[in-house]
């Protein structure tokens, strides 16, 4: 090992001269000492009695990658949410009350509008979906969303007829207070937003459409009690952030269909 003296930084040498040595090989490292930092250029391959020397450029060493690889599983064994990230509590609504159904029966929260275009699985048919469920379940039906969309949400309540059982509550509650909302819900049906998340962070079980926009199993809530649903579409996943640069007119979604979303939420019930 030597070291040289260049002023911008040592340049150290490690060889290998063990007897008997098939290879030899060079690692040389340049940093500067004074700020703590070491820069991996690669390494100097010779084979003995060989070929004429090659060098190869820095790659992540075994080491590093084990290192890397122990983190991961610490990660992956250790929960991605807190016990307690949101506050406990009960909502401010008597939604058992406003439904004219007991508490027994299922409250189900259902977010439909996403910030995205390309990630929403449209008005119509989360209408659609939810009339399913009021038809094969006893349940009410919380909707949820911000103060923009509460028109959009509005509409799904006007395609159920006004049934007192569909509750609309966009714009009415901050973050916090839908924590509680969802906390409490035996079930909540989302695209992929940041309702899926809360929810799964609260420990709720989650329903989720997804687009070809993003994959679930990279992008999606993680928990034991958490689904994703998704068409299998040669483009996906496409990373497309607006509607308009789809090339097949929203296909990934279209081919979702509510009877499939309804049956996979009342197995979840």
């Amino acid at each position: 090992m030597e070291a040289s003296g260049d002023p911008r930084g040592a340049t150290v040498e490690f060889a290998n001269c063990e007897p008997g040595a098939v290879h030899e090989f060079r690692i040389h490292a340049r940093g500067r000492p004074i700020l703590t930092r070491l820069r991996f250029f690669g390494v100097g391959l010779e084979l003995i009695d060989g070929s004429s020397p090659r060098f190869k450029r820095s790659e992540l060493h075994i080491g590093e990658q084990l290192s890397l690889l122990v983190d991961l599983i610490q990660q992956r064994i250790h929960k991605l949410y807190a016990d307690k990230l949101f506050a406990g509590g009960s909502a401010a609504f008597d939604f058992a009350t406003i439904s004219g159904l007991g508490v027994a029966a299922k409250r189900i929260v259902v977010a439909p509008v996403s910030n995205s275009k390309i990630r929403d699985w449209g008005i119509e048919n989360y209408a659609r979906l939810i009339a399913l469920l009021l038809e094969k379940s006893q349940c009410y039906v919380v909707l949820v969303g911000s103060k923009v969309q509460r028109d959009q949400l509005e509409r799904i309540v006007e395609l159920n007829g006004w049934n007192r059982r569909v509750i609309n509550i966009a714009g009415s509650c901050d973050w916090s207070e839908t924590a509680k909302i969802v906390r409490e819900a035996d079930l909540v049906i989302s695209n992929n937003s940041g309702v899926a998340h809360l929810a799964a962070a609260c420990g709720a079980p989650v329903l989720t459409i997804y687009s070809a926009s993003h994959q679930p199993q990279e992008w999606g809530p993680r928990g034991n009690n958490v689904r994703a649903v998704m068409a299998i579409v040669p483009c996906s996943p496409c990373g497309h952030d607006k509607l308009e640069r789809c090339v097949n007119d929203h296909l990934c979604m279209k081919l979702i269909a509510p009877e499939n979303i309804a049956d996979q939420a009342i197995d979840m019930l």
